[in-house]
């Protein structure tokens, strides 16, 4: 999933919108795992780990590997959301 996500920044990149890419993640503590299955019982939540390294620790390393400049993950990661994040 990640480098499908990867793959597609890099299109972005590539066409020129390096400027216009903002990347996040959130996280589910709960789902549920059988949530179509009507006969199952209410007690099937299974609880989740969080991860909030996923994009610096699995994301970036993909982008540099598909060929993101330093420049590009800099720009990714923090010009863009100062820019957007500026009216705070």
């Amino acid at each position: 999933c990640i480098e499908k996500q990867a793959r597609q920044i890099m299109k972005l990149l590539e066409a020129g919108y390096v400027q216009q890419v903002l990347v996040s993640h959130d996280h589910a503590p709960f789902y549920y795992p059988e949530f179509a299955s009507a006969d199952k019982a209410a007690g099937g939540w299974k609880a989740t780990s969080p991860d909030y390294t996923t994009v610096t620790t699995k994301l970036v390393p993909s982008l540099k590997e598909l060929g993101a400049t330093p420049g590009d993950i800099r720009q990714i990661l923090i010009g863009n959301p100062a820019r957007v994040l500026a009216f705070a």
